[in-house]
């Protein structure tokens, strides 16, 4: 999975814009700062995509696959509980345990400013 963002600094703020996704975007006065705010904007970006029933990777992927939810659980190594806070987007799923799931879907997550 790649998600292509811009940073670009305004004269006063960094700004980070997340090509493919709607929504996403950040900014700080602090280019790290600007930069490690990324994901957490993506995160929030595909959960109004959720919200206003929009296609999401991670679970279109798990769809795509034919595998229910606790079939892929089996196959990640956890348990359906935690497969279901996996794919809750509101739950603070760490960016590790999303690399760990797509993997097993065939899929990897790239992260990068150009």
């Amino acid at each position: 999975m790649h998600y292509p963002a811009r940073l670009r600094y305004d004269g006063e703020d960094w700004l980070v814009f997340i090509r493919d996704i709607e929504g996403g975007f950040t900014y700080s006065s602090v280019k790290e700062k600007a930069l490690a705010k990324a994901p957490g904007s993506l995160l929030r970006a595909i959960a109004r995509h959720v919200d206003e029933r929009r296609p999401v990777l991670l679970l279109n992927e798990m769809l795509a696959s034919g595998l229910s939810s606790s079939a892929l659980a089996r196959k990640v190594g956890t348990t359906p509980q935690e497969m279901s806070r996996i794919t809750n987007l509101f739950h603070a799923t760490k960016i590790d345990t999303l690399e760990q799931v797509l993997e097993v879907l065939g899929k990897r997550v790239e992260i990068r400013v150009v």
